[in-house]
């Protein structure tokens, strides 16, 4: 279903622990899965050795987490080094390859967007059409039957939803399309359109409303009370989710 899943490795906990979450999504998906590794290259050295170097260093990582984990590798999974910045040469490699998923570790801090996604996170989600899973560092993989997806109704598309469907089809997941509003004068302002659910064949899709003056607060309150396995929602800039 999944063609094939992209891991950025740094080496850092928050990445080990994306990677974790990665090898198990591309076992029970079938989908081939690449870790990538960006360095920096001196300026006297060759590339070709480094990149080979690096793409060893990623492999024998990545094998020993997964060893420890008492995980299999997949199939079907690459390594890849590069030398140069991740927000650059990413997008790159993605437009030479077909990837329907990207996957990175995120801190998970409260806060604003870019504390709780990471900046590194957040800023390449800005600059790609891809679906991105970011992954809080202490964030589990379990329970899969559960699926949130956050809209304001303005910022949903077919695209971003497609992926969600997909998901919750795999795993037979109910999917939960939580409205956010805003409360005026004691009232809660609902947009009267619905959302389509009709076009869709998958029949576990409810809708929730969010009664909420902090719609952070809500959001909040929302996942802590019903600990939905995905959370999903788009980002369209540094300043909005």
């Amino acid at each position: 279903m999944l063609q094939r899943i992209v891991v950025p490795i740094d080496f850092s906990s928050c990445a080990d622990h994306a990677t974790l979450v990665a090898l198990r999504l591309a076992s029970l998906t079938h989908s081939r899965i690449t870790f990538v590794h960006y360095f920096d290259k001196p300026w006297f050295s060759s590339e070709a050795p480094l990149r080979h170097l690096n793409a060893s260093k990623t492999k024998e990582h990545v094998v020993n987490l997964a060893r420890k984990a008492e995980l299999e590798l997949p199939e079907h999974v690459d390594f890849y080094a590069k030398s140069g910045k991740l927000l650059k040469q990413l997008p790159e490699f993605m437009g030479n390859h077909l990837v329907s998923m990207v996957i990175m570790g995120t801190k998970g801090e409260n806060g604003s967007n870019k504390a709780t996604l990471g900046s590194h996170t957040l800023n390449f989600i800005n600059r790609t059409d891809t679906p991105v899973l970011a992954v809080p560092e202490n964030g589990t993989f379990h329970n899969r039957d559960k699926m949130l997806y956050i809209t304001d109704r303005k910022s949903i598309t077919g695209i971003t939803f497609d992926t969600v469907l997909k998901l919750a089809q795999l795993f037979n997941a109910v999917i939960t399309v939580l409205h956010i509003g805003k409360k005026s004068d004691g009232k809660t302002v609902r947009n009267e359109s619905p959302f389509a659910m009709d076009i869709y064949s998958y029949k576990n899709i409810e809708n929730k409303f969010l009664d909420s003056d902090d719609v952070i607060e809500g959001i909040q309150k929302y996942i802590a009370e019903n600990q939905p396995s995905f959370i999903s929602l788009s980002v369209k800039d540094e300043g909005a989710m």
